[in-house]
């Protein structure tokens, strides 16, 4: 009877337990976990010196699109052509005044706050595309260590070199020249160092922004002029204007054009977003070089079909041209301790690669 009754006991305790349990509240539900907030998104306003079409602004826009696609939405690059902010050409000025976040420009149009400039890419006589290409390559050649350093004296940061052009073409010109003695007296459209040495050479030298050199032509205000390479030359028309084409890697050998913002921009910017700059960038220099090689070839042959002489520029217009040049680049470096480094690395670094017939 005692078994009967503790085991009703333990019977009854348990369905009292279970009524208790199923008769209390539930527990209150931890809070769902807030949304994470969204990610900040860095909006850049960007220019670059070109107009539609061109060569370099398509390969320049291909920058920005890379840039784009890799940041996936972290980093928006608004890049807009020459003179849509301010006036093409300025976009150096506009970086530093705050008018734009990124400047796609070459070297070439920062001479006027940094008079270097022109040593970095654009010396007659000086690395043919490819040898320059290497130079600027880090680790290896002393051109990107050296650029970084000197733009960097006034708070600009450069990114990467992002285009290197071709050589130019020699010259356009009405008249034929045979030999040294036809570059005095010339009637040439030249500018920068090349202009300065090609009038030590004799040249009636005078400067037309490129959009008046067919009409300069036209009017016989010139006989002769520099200006790019093939294929923009032929959109400009002017095979309608110049008999004679002379094509030489010497004036003008090779160009760049870089990616800039400022020192305090960059240091704010997370370490992916700067490798992804610096990775469209060095992306696109083979792909641009390679694409203009085989487009100024094809447009040279539309020159000659067109009935244009193309040629090679006279051997002595050469010799002396890169004598002159020699007696320039040596005068500008007594003056100035930047000028006279950048200008020693860049011909040493030729020597390295005319040595094992790297042109």
């Amino acid at each position: 009877m005692k078994k009967k009754l503790s085991l009703l006991a333990l019977v009854l305790v348990a369905v009292v337990s279970l009524i208790a349990a199923c008769a209390a509240p539930a527990p209150t539900p931890a809070p769902a976990p807030s949304p994470a907030a969204p990610a900040e998104v860095i909006k850049w306003s960007a220019q670059c010196q070109t107009t539609a079409g061109d060569t370099q602004n398509i390969a320049q826009h291909r920058v920005a699109n890379i840039i784009n696609s890799m940041a996936n939405g972290s980093l928006v690059m608004d890049l807009q052509d020459g003179g849509a902010i301010i006036s093409a050409g300025k976009e150096i000025d506009g970086l530093i005044d705050g008018s734009i976040d990124c400047a796609f420009t070459p070297y070439a149009f920062t001479q006027t706050i940094f008079p270097v400039a022109e040593v970095f890419a654009d010396v007659v006589g000086g690395l043919s595309p490819s040898q320059l290409m290497l130079w600027y390559t880090e680790g290896v050649g002393e051109g990107h260590d050296l650029a970084t350093e000197y733009f960097g004296q006034q708070d600009v940061k450069l990114v990467h070199t992002a285009c290197i052009l071709t050589s130019e073409i020699w010259c356009h010109s009405k008249v034929e020249i045979k030999s040294v003695a036809d570059i005095k007296g010339l009637k040439m459209r030249c500018a920068g160092a090349g202009g300065e040495i090609l009038a030590k050479m004799g040249a009636a030298t005078t400067f037309v922004p490129g959009a008046e050199i067919y009409e300069s032509m036209q009017r016989g205000v010139i006989d002769a002029f520099e200006y790019d390479s093939a294929t923009p030359n032929w959109n400009m028309g002017f095979q309608e204007v110049a008999d004679y084409v002379y094509v030489g890697a010497t004036r003008a050998p090779s160009a760049v054009s870089a990616v800039f913002v400022m020192q305090d921009t960059w240091a704010e910017l997370p370490d992916n977003l700067k490798t992804i700059l610096v990775e469209a960038c060095r992306a696109n220099l083979p792909h641009y070089l390679a694409t203009l090689v085989d487009s100024d070839g094809e447009h040279l042959k539309m020159f000659k079909d067109y009935g244009c002489t193309v040629a090679p520029i006279p051997e002595d217009v050469n010799e002396e041209l890169v004598r002159v040049a020699k007696d320039y680049f040596q005068e500008k470096s007594a003056g100035d301790p930047w000028y006279a480094k950048v200008y020693e690395s860049l011909m040493n670094w030729k020597d390295v690669c005319v040595e094992q017939g790297i042109y």
